[in-house]
C-alpha cells in the first residue's frame, strides 16, 4: 500500500522505524550468504541474536500496524508447528510409545547404544540424535520470525524495493565472484571444503547447488524489480496515446506492442535486465543441474501466467531479450560449451548414473522403518546408515532431495505440514493475483511466482533451504506477499426489482468480466490500526473505446464516481486480530530466543572440534597446544554432557594428551623421523594389536591388559576415553565414529567381549563405504580374527574392485592365509589385475582367467567397467603420461578401445602373442592419444620380432609426449636391439 503523502509526526516516526527494520531485515540474508551461506554455528548464533533484536523492535508495529488479513498468520504458525514437533522429538518418551511412533528409533536406542554393564533405558526420544535435532530448531524459528517481520515491515512501496534491491545486489556480487573463480580455476579452491566432483564451491558458498538456489531467489527479486519499473512507467503514461496498442491486423498490433515496450524501457530498466542476465549466468556457470532446471521452471511459470493476461506480449518480449543477453554473456566468456555439456547431463545417461538416485532408494527404505514419527529433524546423517543397500559410497549428510529428507526425519507429520505450507502459500498468491492493481503488488506477485516454483524444483535435488541465507530470503519474500494480501469481504447480492434491473445487472456483469482484476479501494480508519478494503464493480467504459483497451479508464472512472466507503471492524474483531498478532509474535520471539544458547553451545563445540582436528604432533610446542585444547574440551564436556560430538572429541583429546605426556621428556634435538616413530609407538591401535596377539599366543583368555602399556603410561586416560565414547554413543547410537573408537579401545578392561557385536553394527553402518570397510577389516583381522575380516573385505571389493591390490597387500602384511580367488570380486578388471600382478601360482591364475571368461559369457561386455590405468606398466613409466589410462576408475561400461585393450592383456597372460598384437592394434587405433597403450604395443611388437613397427610406435609416442626423455632412450634401445623373428614365423 503506498505511503500517505501527508503524515503526522507519529506516522512519520513509525514510517522511519518500519523502513529501518526493513533495511536491517533485508541485509540479514545477504550477510549470511557471504559467510558461507550461514552454515557455520557462529553465524547461526548471530542470526538468532539478530532475529530476537528485530522482533523486539517490531513489537510497536505489530500492535499498531497489524496486517489487514488473518491469512498472513498461516505460514508463521505452520513453521512454529514444525518447531514444536521437532522439540517433541527430543523429549524422552516411554519405550512402548517410542516404538509405536518410530520403530527404528526405538531399535537404535534399545539395541545399539548400549553396553553390557549399562542396561537399556526405559525412556528414549524419537530422534536418533537429539542434539542435532535441537540444533535444527533455529531454522523454523528464523523462518517464522522473518515471515512475520516481512509481513509487518514490508508493507510500503519503498520497503519492498529495499528488499528487492538488496537481494539483487547480493546476487550480482556472488554471481560475479563465482564466474570469476570459474574463469580462473586456480583461485576457486574455497576455504572450508576441498572441491570435489560432488560439491564444488561457488563464490562464498561451499556447495554450488546451494549457491544456485540462493541465486534463483535473487533472480526472482531482480525480475520483480523489473516488473515494478515497467508497471510504474506504464501507469504514469496510461493516458498518453503514444503508448496505446493500435492496428487492425495481428502483425500491426505486434509491432505496436514492441514499439510500446521500447518506449517504456528506460536506462534503469536496461541496467536491471543486465543484472538479471549476470545472475542467470552465474546459475548456469555454477554447473548445478538442479539450479538450471529451477531457473527454467521459474521462467516457465512466470511466462505461463502471462498468457491469458493483457501484458502477455510484454512478458514474452522481456523473456526473449533475457535469453539473448544470457547467450551473449556466456559466449563472451567462453562458457557456452561448458554449460551445454553440464546441462546435457540432465537428460543423458549421466543423469541415470547419479549416486543420489540409488541413495534415494535407501532413504525410502529407511523412511518406512521410521514412520510415522520420523527419525528426528537434523539427524539424517545417522538415521539412514543402517538401511544402506544400493546407495553410493559417499556419506550423505543430507539426502540431496528435501522431500526424502523431510520424510525420513519428520515422518508424516512434517511432510503434512510442509504440504500445508505450500498450499497456504499458493492460497496467498491467488489472493494477491486477484487484487493485483498496483506496481508493487505486480512486483511481489511476479517475484513469488518465480521464486516458489524454482525453489521447489531446486530443493528436489538439493538441501540449500537448510542454509540460513536461503531460508531467510525465502521467508522475507513470503512475508512481502503476506504484507500485500487483502481481505475479501462477502457481499450480499441485491435482487433485481424488474426486468430492466436484470438487464442492467447483466450488462454491468459482462462489462466487469472484461476487466483483468476487480478494482480495489483502501480506506484507513483513525479508530483502527488496520486497513479495510472493498471491491467495486467497474464503471461503463468511455464511449468509443473497447473493453480490451479501457481497463485504466474504467478504473479511474470508478474511483471518481464512487465515494469511498469505510468498513469498520468491531471491537471483538480488533481484539481477535490483536491476540493473533501477539500470539504469533510471542511464539517467534520465544523460539528464536531459545535458539541463542543452543547455537552458542554449538559454536563453542565447533571451535574446539576444529582445533582438535587441526592439531598435529609437531615438535614445536605440540604438548602445550594439546594441553590447552584438552583443557577446553574437558570444560565444555562437563558443561554440555549431552553432545555426542563433544564427548567423542573429549575422548580423542584424552588419548592425544596421554600420548603427548609419554613424549614430554624426549630430547629436544630429536630428529623428525625419530619423533614420528616414537609417536606411532604410543598409538592405542598398536597396543590393541599387541594385546590380542599375546592373548592368542598364550591361550590365556584373562590376559592382564596392563601388560601392553608403555613404561610410565597410566591406565586412567584409556578408561576415561572409553567411558566418554560410550557416553557419546548413548547420545547418538548410530554414530559410526564412536564404534570405531570403541573397537580400537576394546583391550581396555576386557571390553573385547562386546567387540563382535560392535563389529557387526559398525559393518552394517558402513556397508556402502569402502574407506570405512577397509579400516574395519584391519580391526576385525586383529580381533575377532581373519574369518571376521574377510567378509568385510569382500564387501569393500564389491564396491571398489580397483582396491584389490591394496587389500591383498594388507592381508600379506598381517600374515593372513587367504585365498586370492575367493577374495577377488566378480569384476573382470579386478580379476585381470589379480592374475597379472597378485599371484605367481599358475593354478590360481588359471582360476582367475576362467572366472573372467565365465563372467563375460554370462553378462557380456557390460560387465567390464572402464579401466583405471595401465596396471601392467610400472608407475615410474607412466608418471609423465596424461592419457586417459591414468584417469581414475569410474563406474561406466568400457568403450570399444578399452574392450580391445582388456582382451590384449588377457591374451598376454595366456601367451597368445598374436591375438594380443591384434587386440593392441585395435585399441591403439581407437584411442590414438594414449601413449601408455602405444608404448605397451611397441614392446609387444619387439617381442613378436617387428622392430621397425615398434620403433615407429615409439617415435609416435615422442611426438605426443615431447618432454618425456624416456621415449627417446627407448627409441635408441629399439633401434640398436638385435631382434630376430619368432621361430613360428
Amino acid at each position: 500500500m503506498p505511503d500517505a503523502v501527508q503524515r503526522t509526526t507519529s506516522e512519520s516516526l513509525a514510517l522511519l522505524w518500519r523502513r529501518l527494520i526493513a533495511v536491517l531485515a533485508s541485509l540479514v540474508p545477504a550477510a549470511a550468504a557471504w559467510d558461507y551461506g550461514g552454515v557455520l554455528p557462529w553465524t547461526k548464533w548471530a542470526l538468532a541474536v539478530a532475529t530476537v533484536g528485530l522482533l523486539i523492535a517490531l513489537l510497536p508495529l505489530v500492535v499498531t500496524r497489524r496486517p489487514s488479513s488473518r491469512l498472513v498468520y498461516g505460514l508463521p504458525f505452520i513453521a512454529l508447528a514444525i518447531w514444536g514437533y521437532a522439540a517433541f522429538q527430543t523429549l524422552p518418551l516411554p519405550s512402548g510409545l517410542a516404538q509405536i511412533i518410530a520403530p527404528a528409533s526405538y531399535t537404535a536406542h534399545a539395541q545399539w547404544g548400549i553396553s553390557a554393564d549399562i542396561p537399556a533405558a526405559t525412556s528414549m526420544p524419537i530422534s536418533v540424535a537429539p542434539w542435532y535435532t535441537l540444533s535444527y530448531l533455529v531454522l523454523p524459528a528464523c523462518f517464522a520470525s522473518f515471515v512475520l517481520i516481512g509481513t509487518v515491515a514490508l508493507r510500503g512501496e519503498k520497503d519492498l524495493l529495499i528488499l528487492l534491491t538488496l537481494a539483487t545486489i547480493a546476487g550480482v556480487a556472488i554471481s560475479y565472484i563465482g564466474i570469476a573463480d570459474k574463469i580462473n580455476v586456480n583461485e576457486g579452491q574455497g576455504e572450508l571444503l576441498a572441491p570435489t566432483d560432488a560439491a564444488l564451491p561457488f563464490g562464498p558458498f561451499v556447495n554450488r547447488n546451494n549457491a544456485a538456489g540462493y541465486l534463483n531467489l535473487c533472480l526472482a527479486c531482480t525480475i520483480g524489480t523489473l516488473v515494478y519499473r515497467h508497471r510504474t512507467r506504464l501507469k504514469e503514461r496510461k493516458n498518453d496515446d503514444r503508448y496505446r496498442i493500435s492496428g487492425n491486423s495481428g502483425w500491426e498490433k505486434l509491432v505496436s506492442r514492441i514499439t510500446r515496450f521500447g518506449r517504456l524501457t528506460d536506462n534503469l530498466s536496461v541496467v536491471i535486465v543486465v543484472l538479471a542476465i549476470v545472475i542467470a549466468s552465474g546459475i548456469f556457470i555454477s554447473g548445478s543441474r538442479g539450479g538450471m532446471l529451477a531457473t527454467l521452471a521459474g521462467t516457465f511459470v512466470v511466462g505461463l501466467r502471462s498468457i491469458n493476461r493483457s501484458r502477455k506480449f510484454t512478458a514474452l518480449i522481456a523473456i526473449s531479450i533475457g535469453f539473448v543477453g544470457f547467450g551473449l554473456t556466456l559466449g563472451s566468456i567462453g562458457m557456452v560449451s561448458t554449460v551445454q555439456e553440464r546441462f546435457a547431463q540432465v537428460w543423458g545417461d549421466d543423469a541415470l548414473q547419479d549416486g543420489r538416485l540409488d541413495h534415494w532408494q535407501d532413504s525410502l527404505v529407511a523412511s518406512a522403518n521410521y514412520l510415522p514419527g520420523g527419525a528426528g529433524l537434523g539427524s539424517y546423517r545417522f538415521a539412514y546408515m543402517p538401511f544402506q543397500r544400493v546407495g553410493g559410497s559417499a556419506w550423505f549428510l543430507n539426502a540431496d532431495g528435501m522431500p526424502f529428507e523431510w520424510l525420513l526425519e519428520g515422518g508424516l507429520i512434517v511432510i503434512g505440514l510442509v504440504i500445508a505450507g505450500i498450499a497456504w502459500t499458493y492460497r496467498l498468491l491467488w489472493n494477491l493475483s486477484y487484487f493485483k492493481n498496483t506496481p508493487t503488488d505486480a512486483a511481489i506477485a511476479t517475484t513469488a511466482w518465480f521464486a516458489i516454483p524454482s525453489l521447489m524444483v531446486s530443493q528436489s535435488f538439493d538441501f540449500g533451504i537448510l542454509l540460513p541465507a536461503n531460508t531467510i530470503l525465502t521467508a522475507l519474500i513470503l512475508g512481502a506477499v503476506c504484507a500485500s494480501v487483502k481481505p475479501v469481504f462477502k457481499k450480499q447480492a441485491r435482487k433485481p426489482s424488474s426486468k430492466t434491473d436484470d438487464k442492467q445487472e447483466s450488462g454491468k456483469s459482462r462489462r466487469s468480466s472484461t476487466s483483468e482484476y476487480p478494482p480495489l479501494k483502501a480506506h484507513s480508519s483513525s479508530h483502527s490500526p488496520t486497513t479495510s478494503y472493498e471491491t467495486s464493480k467497474a464503471s461503463d467504459p468511455p464511449r468509443g473505446t473497447s473493453h480490451r483497451r479501457s481497463h485504466h479508464a474504467r478504473h479511474a472512472a470508478s474511483e471518481g464516481s464512487r465515494k469511498p466507503k469505510r468498513r469498520h471492524r468491531s471491537g471483538r474483531q480488533r481484539a481477535i486480530d490483536l491476540v493473533l498478532a501477539l500470539t504469533c509474535w510471542t511464539g517467534c520471539l520465544a523460539t528464536a530466543a531459545l535458539a541463542i544458547p543452543q547455537q552458542f553451545q554449538a559454536a563453542q563445540i565447533d571451535d574446539v572440534v576444529r582445533k582438535l582436528d587441526a592439531w598435529q604432533p609437531e615438535r614445536v610446542d605440540a604438548v602445550e597446544s594439546i594441553d590447552a585444547i584438552a583443557t577446553q574440551t574437558h570444560q565444555l564436556a562437563a558443561r554440555y554432557p549431552d553432545n555426542p560430538d563433544l564427548l567423542l572429541a573429549d575422548a580423542q583429546a584424552i588419548l592425544l594428551q596421554s600420548r603427548a605426556d609419554l613424549l614430554r621428556e624426549e630430547p629436544a634435538d630429536l630428529s623428525r623421523l625419530e619423533f614420528e616413530r616414537r609417536w606411532q609407538r604410543t598409538a592405542p591401535l598398536l597396543q590393541r594389536y599387541q594385546f590380542h596377539t599375546q592373548r592368542a599366543a598364550s591361550n590365556q583368555p584373562s590376559l592382564d591388559w596392563h601388560s601392553v602399556l608403555l613404561p610410565g603410561q597410566s591406565e586412567q586416560p584409556l578408561l576415561a576415553a572409553r567411558d566418554q565414547t560410550l557416553a557419546s554413543l548413548r547420545c547418538a547410537p548410530l554414530n559410526d565414529k564412536a564404534y570405531s573408537l570403541l573397537l580400537m579401545l576394546d583391550f581396555v578392561d576386557h571390553s573385547y567381549q562386546e567387540s563382535e557385536r560392535w563389529l557387526k553394527q559398525l559393518h552394517q553402518l558402513e556397508i556402502r563405504r569402502p574407506d570405512g570397510l577397509e579400516r574395519l577389516g584391519v580391526l576385525a583381522a586383529v580381533y575377532p580374527g581373519p574369518q571376521a575380516a574377510q567378509p568385510i573385505w569382500r564387501d569393500e571389493l564389491q564396491l571398489a574392485p580397483e582396491r584389490l591390490a591394496s587389500v591383498w597387500r594388507t592381508i600379506q602384511q598381517l600374515e593372513i592365509d587367504a585365498d586370492l580367488n575367493s577374495l577377488a570380486p566378480d569384476d573382470p578388471a579386478a580379476l585381470l589385475v589379480a592374475a597379472e600382478s597378485l599371484t605367481k601360482d599358475p593354478a590360481t591364475r588359471e582360476q582367475l582367467l576362467a572366472r573372467i571368461d565365465a563372467i563375460i559369457a554370462r553378462e557380456g561386455r557390460s560387465s567390464l567397467k572402464q579401466l583405471a590405468r595401465a596396471d601392467a606398466t610400472d608407475d615410474s613409466q607412466v608418471a609423465d603420461s596424461d592419457g586417459p589410462a591414468n584417469k581414475p576408475l569410474v563406474p561406466r561400461v568400457a568403450d570399444d578401445a578399452q574392450w580391445h585393450y582388456f582382451n590384449a592383456r588377457v591374451a598376454l597372460l595366456r601367451d597368445d602373442f598374436a591375438a594380443a598384437e591384434q587386440a593392441y592394434r585395435d585399441a591403439v587405433q581407437m584411442s590414438p592419444g594414449d601413449v601408455v597403450w602405444r608404448e605397451q604395443f611397441a614392446h609387444l611388437l619387439m617381442r613378436n620380432g617387428k622392430q621397425k613397427e615398434a620403433v615407429a610406435q615409439i617415435e609416435r609416442c615422442m611426438l605426443q609426449a615431447p618432454l618425456n626423455r624416456r621415449f627417446q632412450d627407448l627409441a635408441s634401445q629399439f633401434r640398436a636391439a638385435d631382434v630376430s623373428p619368432p621361430e613360428n614365423d
